[in-house]
């Protein structure tokens, strides 16, 4: 598992949660609702079906750089690097949530880098002022 330590083993130590390493869903199944999933293992190749009541997708915290082509200074995990007031390497151009270097992971301190962010903006819209 590549979450933090905390969770792993918070995780780890649930008696109902059954951790499938190396294993993605292929398919979620069910007509009105979910009944099950389509698995691969990814190591063996072995195909599976397992039956649940609910999916909860979660994308990770790979941040979607690509679109940047290099113009901007990154941290060595490829997030932007920002300033205490989410200012980015280039002008005019502000980092929020996961896409920036030391962000939280977690959906509210995304919300609240987005409101920094956009006062920020305003600020800089009004005076300008960009560190060196």
């Amino acid at each position: 598992m590549t979450a933090q330590a905390l969770w792993c083993k918070r995780i780890q130590a649930q008696a109902n949660i059954e951790l499938r390493c190396n294993t993605v869903v292929e398919e979620i199944l069910g007509e009105q609702e979910v009944s099950a999933v389509r698995t691969l293992d990814v190591a063996s190749g072995v195909r599976g079906e397992l039956a649940i009541d609910a999916v909860f997708v979660y994308i990770g915290l790979a941040p979607n750089i690509a679109f940047l082509d290099g113009q901007l200074a990154l941290d060595g995990q490829g997030r932007i690097l920002a300033d205490n007031r989410l200012r980015s390497s280039r002008r005019g151009v502000f980092a929020a949530g996961s896409i920036r270097t030391a962000t939280s992971g977690q959906a509210v301190g995304a919300a609240g880098d987005g409101a920094l962010a956009a006062l920020a903006a305003h600020e800089f819209l009004r005076d300008g002022d960009w560190p060196a």
